[in-house]
């Protein structure tokens, strides 16, 4: 990833190259795959958890939760949460094309 940011044309891996890279020809299975899109939506579970987090901490400064407790809340991501989010349409259609990216890189 780090390799197609670089602004250099000449030093930067072009989107075949990226395609052909070792990483994505792996053998990969469908656990591989769900396990792609559970950490993508752990990672928006947490986003969206923060966002709430900081609007709620800045309408209420006499919270009756630490700081501390606030930092964990953001960092749990419950499974539940995970499967709410996946039966989600929106969620569902980003993650399909998130995975027919992928299938264009073969």
């Amino acid at each position: 990833i780090n390799k197609t940011m670089v602004l250099d044309p000449n030093e930067r891996l072009t989107a075949s190259q990226a395609c052909r890279h070792p990483w994505l020809h792996q053998s990969t299975n469908i656990a591989s795959s769900k396990n792609l899109h559970r950490t993508i939506s752990q990672n928006l579970l947490q986003r969206q958890s923060q966002r709430a987090n900081s609007t709620r901490s800045t309408k209420s400064v006499n919270s009756n939760k630490s700081s501390y407790s606030l930092r964990s809340d953001r960092r749990r991501v419950q499974p539940e949460d995970i499967d709410e989010l996946h039966r989600d349409p929106e969620v569902q259609a980003e993650l399909a094309s998130l995975g027919s990216h992928h299938s264009n890189c073969s």
